[in-house]
Formats: structure tokens, sequence, C-alpha cells
């Protein structure tokens, strides 16, 4: 079972886990927090500190990043997408290539936290949604963000769509996952 990890539950995460386990099941603590659809930065308050994510990631035996089997790269692919990605492209992740949102209104979007552009699949093809991310997927950065250079970027979580959640810039870094 999956279990999302604050400020406000940490002290009880070994009951939690007892718990879980108590049901036959694997327990499975997630550190990671973002800003909500809205811009609301107010779960980010519950973040806990880099040095617990840590402590947690060694106490519970995890990868600090990548928890589950779903979420954690493998290794051919980490190479290349480190090789592939690590540009000066905004956008370093799957975007424009294999990955879109839908959302049950039929608006296609880049991905879940990036909301604009989006394309009207009830009035526009599917193929207008990919030849305009593909676009998008070429934008550089136009200023001189520290993301822009910085070789941890496929560990921490950069995401140009989360980042823009979180700080109103689409460039800007997310102090939390820099430290």
């Amino acid at each position: 079972i999956k279990t999302q990890v604050t400020k406000r539950n940490y002290h009880e995460l070994d009951k939690i886990k007892d718990f879980v386990e108590s049901l036959g099941m694997k327990f499975n603590p997630n550190c990671m927090l973002f800003a909500r659809l809205n811009g609301d930065i107010s779960p980010c308050e519950l973040r806990l500190p880099p040095e617990k994510v840590l402590e947690i990631s060694d106490r519970f035996k995890l990868d600090a990043l990548y928890n589950d089997e779903f979420t954690k790269p493998k290794p051919l692919i980490n190479t290349v997408r480190s090789n592939l990605f690590f540009d000066d492209n905004i956008f370093r992740c799957s975007i424009g290539y294999d990955v879109f949102h839908i959302s049950p209104y039929g608006e296609m979007f880049l991905c879940t936290p990036t909301r604009k552009p989006k394309i009207d699949l009830l009035s526009q093809e599917i193929e207008d949604g990919f030849n305009l991310f593909k676009q998008i997927r070429r934008e550089k950065f136009k200023t001189g963000s520290r993301c822009k250079n910085c070789s941890f970027w496929y560990f921490c979580y950069r995401c140009a769509g989360k980042a823009l959640l979180e700080t109103g810039n689409i460039e800007s870094p997310i102090d939390y996952f820099c430290n």
C-alpha cells in the first residue's frame, strides 16, 4: 500500500508499516509531494526535509526517488535518457515522444502538470496535438537557469510542468529538489 509520507505522519511510519503488513500487503512509503494543478503550493509545506527522505530511504531499503517498479528507471533506459536528453531543452522527459494526457473532457495536454497548450480532441485530430507537442519539445532554455546545465537533473525530479506549478516559471528550479 502506497503511503504518502509527510511532516504530519512521519512519526507514525512504523505503526503504519506494521498495520499494512498485518494485512499481508507490502508497505510502500513515498515522500514526494508536489504543488496542486491549480498552482496551490500548500502541499509542498508538508514535505519532509531532504535528510529525512534519505533516512526513510535507508530505513525501509528504498531508492529515495523511485520506490516502486513502475516509476523506477531501468539502467539501460536511464543511460539512454541521460545521453539523449541532456541538452538545453526545457523538457527533458518523454513528452512529445510517447507521453501525453487526455482529460475526461477530451482535452489533450503535454502531461498531467502542464495544462497549456491543450488540444480539443472533440474538434481537432490527435495528430494536431502530436505536431504541436513536438514543437514545444524543442523549446530551449531562454534564461540562465541553473537547471540548464545541471548534471543531476534526471535524479532530482526536474520537471518543467511541476516547476511552472510551484514557481510560476517553467525554467525555474524547485529548490527543494536541488537539496
